[in-house]
């Protein structure tokens, strides 16, 4: 996201914070197809996975 980071900010990053916050609410609240998708989870393996399905390491 484009936020503030050591009081600069990431204008590398490809959305802005309320831009993020539609999909993070898609996805808890309706039930998008981000949150039907299947995703290979290994249950001992934290990850985050970002909007695009990449998984990064926690």
């Amino acid at each position: 996201m484009r936020t503030y980071m050591s009081g600069e900010k990431n204008y590398e990053a490809d959305m802005e914070p309320e831009e993020a916050a539609v999909y993070a609410l898609q996805y808890f609240l309706s039930g998008t197809p981000y949150a039907k998708r299947d995703i290979d989870v290994d249950e001992d393996d934290l990850a985050l996975v970002d909007y695009k399905l990449n998984k990064w390491p926690w």
